[in-house]
C-alpha cells in the first residue's frame, strides 16, 4: 500500500505528540493528586501510558483507514456518489473511536481514557504541524 506524503507524515507526528503526552501526563498526574502519594499512584500512571498507546494505536489507523476512504471516494466518476460515500464512511470511524475511548475507561478508568484522549489528539497535533511546516515551505519558496 502505497502512502501520501501527507499520511506518512502524520504517522511520523503520531508518535511525538503521543510521547511528549505521556511523558506530560507521567509528570503532572500524580503532582496534581498528590506529590507525598506518588508511589501509590504508580498504577494511575501506567494506565494512563496504555491509554496514550491505546489512542496512538487508534490515531495510526484513523489515518491509515481515512487514506483508503479519500483513495476510494476520489475513484467514483460521480461526485454525488463519492460525497455519499465519504459521509457514510464517517459513522464507523466515529464509532470505532468511540469503542476505543468506551473500552478504555471500562479497562483502565479515568486515567485510561485520560490517556487515550492525549494519544488521539496527537493527530489533530500531527496534522497542524504538517500544514504549518507546509505553509513555511510554501513562503521559502516564494522568497526565492
Amino acid at each position: 500500500m502505497s502512502l501520501s506524503s501527507e499520511a506518512k507524515g502524520l504517522l511520523k507526528g503520531i508518535p511525538m505528540f503521543s510521547a511528549l503526552g505521556a511523558i506530560i501526563g507521567f509528570i503532572f498526574v500524580p503532582s496534581v493528586i498528590d506529590a507525598t502519594m506518588r508511589f501509590f499512584y504508580l498504577p494511575m500512571n501506567v494506565n494512563f501510558i496504555i491509554g496514550v498507546g491505546i489512542g496512538s494505536l487508534l490515531s495510526a489507523a484513523k489515518v491509515l483507514v481515512l487514506e483508503k476512504i479519500v483513495d476510494k471516494a476520489l475513484s467514483h466518476s460521480d461526485a454525488q456518489k463519492a460525497k455519499i460515500y465519504m459521509h457514510l464512511s464517517y459513522m464507523p470511524r466515529l464509532l470505532f473511536t468511540a469503542g476505543t475511548l468506551f473500552l478504555s475507561v471500562y479497562f483502565f478508568g479515568m486515567f485510561g481514557i485520560l490517556g487515550a484522549v492525549v494519544g488521539n489528539l496527537s493527530l489533530t497535533l500531527s496534522a497542524y504541524l504538517i500544514k504549518f511546516l507546509n505553509h513555511k515551505q510554501s513562503k521559502s519558496r516564494r522568497k526565492e
